[in-house]
Parts: structure tokens; C-alpha cells; sequence
């Protein structure tokens, strides 16, 4: 069946927002295709052969990629740098953090695509 298993746009019912996907906190999700690359060792000895491959093939295809390049949050492993800034994009981020700063100021939860609290950002 066309369009199924492909992320959609989600709808935008605010005007507040200002973008065609507004308040969601993810980016580029847009009809078109969505990938996980993904490398399985054999055995440790081959788990950095894997991992650089994995690597190279996404650095292939991130000039073809929809946004920041940086990928769709739940299919990333690598949090590194600014990486998750990039994932959301700077005006969503920041938003994010301020949300966190509300609900979460002591970033109680903080494992995988982590988002600092706006207080802690700035301290």
C-alpha cells in the first residue's frame, strides 16, 4: 500500500508555532523515506569495522537528508557533541529545555537523547 510504514507530517493546529510542524518536538519527519542503518558484529574483534562502516554510509547519505542531517532522535545511538541540538533543531531545543526546567529541573531523566534543563544550560 503506498505511504504506509513512512513517517507523516504531523498536523500543526496552532498558529502560535509558527512552521508547518509547529510544536512537535521532532524535525523533518515529511512523507518520503525513512532509514535505520544498523551494523551486528560477529564478534567484538569486528564491532569498529562495523561501527565505521555504519558511520560512512550515513555520512553517504546525510547530503540527501531532509533538515539538520542529523537523523530522527529514536534511530540515533550517538549522542556526542551537539548532536541532539542538531536532532531538534536550535528553536525546538531550546524550547525542550525550557519545558525540562518546568517538569524535570534536576534532569532526573537524562539517559539517551538527553535534554538539559534551560537553568542548567545556562549555568
Amino acid at each position: 500500500m503506498p505511504g504506509s510504514g513512512r513517517f507523516g507530517e504531523a498536523p500543526c493546529h496552532s498558529r502560535a508555532a509558527g512552521s508547518s510542524n509547529c510544536a512537535q518536538p521532532w524535525t523533518g519527519r515529511r512523507r518520503r523515506y525513512g532509514a535505520f542503518i544498523a551494523g551486528f558484529a560477529p564478534d567484538a574483534g569486528l564491532l569498529a569495522a562495523d561501527r565505521d562502516w555504519v558511520r560512512g554510509f550515513w555520512d553517504a547519505l546525510r547530503p540527501h537528508a531532509i533538515g539538520s542531517g542529523e537523523g530522527y532522535v529514536n534511530g540515533t545511538a550517538d549522542f556526542s557533541g551537539d548532536r541532539v541540538r542538531g536532532i531538534f533543531g536550535t528553536p525546538k531545543h531550546e524550547r525542550l529545555a525550557r519545558i525540562k526546567a518546568e517538569y524535570d529541573p534536576d534532569n532526573m531523566l537524562h539517559l539517551n537523547a538527553n535534554i538539559q534543563p534551560a537553568t542548567a544550560m545556562a549555568g
